[in-house]
């Protein structure tokens, strides 16, 4: 008698906690409210573009960038500063024959901070250069024509001054929000 006592205890006992542990859907509320959670950040796009080898289109890059940041278009680069943060990043579009791997080895070898680091959908690596005041990254987007080695370098620092530890400023959310955020049209090679 006390064992089946005790055994329907422990029954019963299982069927509340598994009650209280049932079916937790979160109600959905009214299907034609829209949700409500936070929209995506909005980024300043730019584009790049760069004459790739023995090919008429061209390559292009679109990079985007918090609306923190200011954006100031130049010849060989797009420099983008946030002045509340103190940092200031310059974008490069390169194409070279196999440049990046070649870079890539000599950093690990000789820089200092080396890592390596997915951006977004691209693989790339950072150090510190030698002056110590600024983080340089590579970003490999692909190659074109079976020729040219296509890739994104930039080079964070401090706006003003020079920066005690660059590698914060290269860690901050919206300098990463940017290194993330390439898209890349290769051209495509004609007849």
């Amino acid at each position: 008698m006390m064992k089946k006592l005790l055994t329907m205890l422990l029954a019963l006992a299982m069927v509340l906690s598994l009650a209280a542990c049932g079916d937790k859907t979160e109600s959905k509320g009214d299907p034609k409210e829209p949700a409500t959670k936070k929209p995506a950040q909005q980024l300043q796009v730019k584009e790049m573009t760069i004459e790739a080898s023995d090919l008429e289109d061209l390559t292009k890059v679109e990079i985007g960038a918090p609306e923190n940041f200011a954006i100031e278009e130049k010849d060989w680069c797009i420099v983008y500063t946030d002045s509340k943060a103190n940092v200031e990043v310059e974008a490069y579009l390169c194409a070279d024959y196999d440049c990046y791997t070649y870079n890539q080895e000599a950093s690990k070898e000789e820089c200092e901070g080396y890592g390596e680091q997915k951006f977004g959908d691209f693989d790339g690596y950072y150090h510190i250069d030698g002056s110590g005041y600024y983080v340089e990254v590579y970003i490999y987007l692909g190659c074109v024509a079976e020729i040219d080695d296509v890739y994104l370098s930039f080079t964070i620092g401090a706006l003003e001054g020079s920066s005690e530890d660059p590698m914060a400023l290269f860690n901050l959310a919206d300098v990463q929000t940017l290194l993330c955020s390439a898209k890349f049209f290769p051209a495509q090679e004609t007849e």
